[in-house]
């Protein structure tokens, strides 16, 4: 009887412990050489990917945020992704864009394919998996239409989540899209997952970022279908503009930062 409470507490723990991390993420670009932890805050921004299997640059992510791998294209790092899953958080994050030429630019097939081989094995491990990040979708366009042809072919495959990216203009737009994605054919594609969003740089203006952010932010927050987000922290190597990225490029935050970890 004694050894079956425990158990029952060290389960109730774990649990405890899932939940503990924030819905809050952060996405962290490849090129940046700073710490991550500046934008931990205290567990306000409570988990990150950078998508790939190796650790954000600058530093070691801080004790109590989660890191996630994600396999981002199918390249030769991908014969290392079970090693890596095991190394690091809960979570194993599917292909970035499948259906972007400029991305993962892979069919619905191959990563069915891909993901049987690969992804399908991690369960046994105790990983949870994260569909792959499709495009932007607010009706269905290709983002959509890849997700289905990728699920139909991954007939049996297992998801725990899944990811998509609402690029928009203004903060009415996004939500729209993650509404549209969540309702999508009776909520087919929850939990969500918002790995990637921000406004679109044709329209950003001075002035707009942080209130943008804030109704984006409390929308998401409250929407129980919307599981985790993140913000992508820069979105250029080379600039930095300071109503749509997070940090500057001495990897302080900009004053849309500041919101985003407040």
């Amino acid at each position: 009887m004694k050894n079956s409470l425990v158990c029952l507490l060290a389960s109730l723990l774990l649990v405890d412990q899932a939940f503990a991390v924030s819905k809050r993420g952060i996405a962290w670009p490849w090129f940046e050489k700073y710490p991550v932890s500046d934008f931990y805050a205290n567990g306000r921004v409570g988990w990150v990917y950078d998508y790939e299997h190796y650790r954000p640059t600058g530093g070691n992510v801080p004790n109590g945020m989660e890191f996630d791998v994600m396999q981002r294209v199918n390249d030769g790092s991908i014969g290392q992704l079970a090693q890596a899953a095991a190394q690091n958080g809960p979570y194993v994050l599917g292909f970035n864009e499948p259906d972007n030429a400029g991305q993962a630019n892979l069919s619905p097939q191959e990563a069915a394919n891909l993901w049987r081989q690969y992804f399908e094995p991690l369960r046994a491990k105790g990983k949870k998996l994260v569909a792959p990040a499709i495009t932007s979708s607010s009706n269905q366009g290709q983002g959509l239409s890849w997700l289905d042809q990728f699920i139909e072919a991954c007939s049996g495959c297992h998801f725990d989540a899944y990811a998509f990216h609402p690029y928009a203009p203004d903060a009415a737009a996004v939500k729209g899209s993650v509404d549209y994605f969540i309702k999508y054919k009776n909520g087919k594609y929850t939990p969500a997952w918002i790995t990637e969003f921000g406004r679109s740089p044709e329209t950003v203006f001075a002035g707009g970022g942080a209130d943008f952010l804030r109704s984006v932010i409390q929308y998401l927050d409250g929407e129980s279908k919307v599981e985790r987000y993140a913000y992508l922290a820069r979105f250029d190597p080379n600039s930095v503009n300071g109503e749509r990225d997070l940090q500057n490029a001495d990897g302080s935050k900009t004053s849309l930062g500041n919101v985003y970890v407040s």
